[in-house]
């Protein structure tokens, strides 16, 4: 029988602790990416239900995540959605991971200063009219 080492004890430790919830806003939208290296995308901003689910998750120790969509560069669709209508809320129960796990289903996330980059075990992902088409 092999001994662990203090670092993957210390790994092991700090991936069971619980995470302290974001301090995502989730009633803002933000929008990333780079004109020329990658395409940019705009996540949305939630209605008020899925922003208190989402922070109420957190608190159990789980990520949350809005799915960005591409930028639409057509000033007629809706700035939070990007024309599609509808928003996504991903509820995960497990992550991040290095390497994808060949089960279950997955997420990848790049990371930020509360949850770290890697793959995340998708518990649950909702759907909600758009808040921003809703007001028209």
């Amino acid at each position: 029988m092999t001994e662990i080492s203090g670092a993957m004890k210390d790994l092991a430790n700090k991936m069971q602790a619980p995470r302290p919830p974001s301090t995502f806003d989730w009633a803002k939208q933000k929008a990333t990416g780079g004109a020329f290296k990658t395409q940019p995308t705009v996540t949305p901003y939630l209605p008020k239900d899925a922003q208190a689910l989402a922070t109420a998750h957190e608190r159990g120790g789980h990520a949350a995540f809005v799915k960005a969509y591409d930028q639409a560069f057509n000033q007629l669709v809706c700035g939070n959605c990007q024309g599609v209508g509808f928003v996504m809320l991903v509820l995960t129960s497990r992550g991040p991971y290095s390497s994808p796990s060949p089960s279950g289903v997955l997420t990848w996330f790049d990371g930020d200063e509360t949850h770290g980059r890697g793959w995340y075990t998708i518990e649950k992902t909702l759907c909600y009219d758009c808040p921003e088409c809703a007001k028209k």
